[in-house]
């Protein structure tokens, strides 16, 4: 029963085949729509009869061959153990370790700029995969509007100015 618990604990993008769908990422564009959806539950199928087989063990031996199943298809690789930090280029510090949720790159928490405290709450973007929010200056914006958009009583204050 812990070891389906861990099971349900990992999250599906760090599983490879047969219970995880790492091939699936690779083909998704070469596929169409209808042969994506078989295939993602083809593996859903293959995870879920995983963990009834698991449930109906009944000997030690048939738990530990679940057991390596599902260490075989853990990408251990993408580790928050085996991540670099991208700033420092050192691995180490894990709880101090960030991993972005778009491209799953190391930073630590001291390394970034500004640097954080805690952990955030949430989903995190290392600073390449933030989504970027144009600032416009307040000199800009005032430039930028057509006389249409100027408000009538500072048109006519202009106006006057200009007599």
């Amino acid at each position: 029963m812990a070891l389906l618990i861990i099971a349900r604990g990992i999250d599906k993008k760090y599983l490879k085949t047969p219970l995880g769908s790492v091939e699936e990422a690779k083909t998704s564009r070469s596929k169409n729509s209808e042969d994506k959806e078989e295939t993602k539950n083809i593996r859903k199928d293959m995870l879920y009869r995983w963990e009834v087989s698991l449930l109906h063990c009944t000997s030690l031996s048939q738990v530990f061959l679940h057991l390596s199943t599902l260490d075989r298809c853990i990408m251990w690789t993408k580790s928050i153990l085996n991540a670099k930090c991208r700033i420092c280029r050192r691995k180490g510090d894990a709880e101090k370790m960030l991993l972005c949720d778009v491209c799953d790159r190391g930073h630590h928490m001291y390394c970034l700029r500004p640097a954080l405290k805690v952990v955030p709450i949430g989903d995190w973007f290392c600073p390449d995969c933030k989504p970027r929010q144009s600032r416009i200056s307040p000199r800009k914006v005032i430039r930028t509007k057509s006389f249409s958009q100027v408000s009538p009583v500072t048109a006519g204050v202009a106006c006057k100015l200009i007599m």
